[in-house]
């Protein structure tokens, strides 16, 4: 028998980073302005290379070249083109409304 009210577990839709901030971008958007962060996280051994990642914000995370330990959440998005749905999922510094 079916069970008519269906609980879940909650997402954790969160992640630590810990990198360094090398850009701040101010985005215009018809919704409000925002800037897209870009961190680059260290390469875990010195044959890896580093990872460069951006998480979106109302304001900037910190200063240029500042070390930034946080956590941020992940947005899913999607979109409609031409008939198909694409997914997107991007990383805020604020979680969503």
């Amino acid at each position: 028998m079916a069970n008519a009210e269906q609980k879940f577990k909650e997402s954790k839709l969160q992640v630590e980073i810990n990198g360094k901030l090398v850009a701040i971008e101010q985005i215009k958007s018809e919704r409000g302005d925002f800037y897209a962060n870009t961190l680059v996280i260290p390469a875990k051994d010195t044959l890896s290379n580093p990872k460069r990642i951006v998480v979106y914000s109302q304001m900037p995370i910190g200063p240029e070249e500042s070390v930034v330990d946080s956590t941020f959440y992940l947005r899913s998005s999607f979109k409609n083109r031409n008939g198909r749905w694409f997914n997107t999922l991007s990383l805020w510094s604020e979680p969503a409304n």
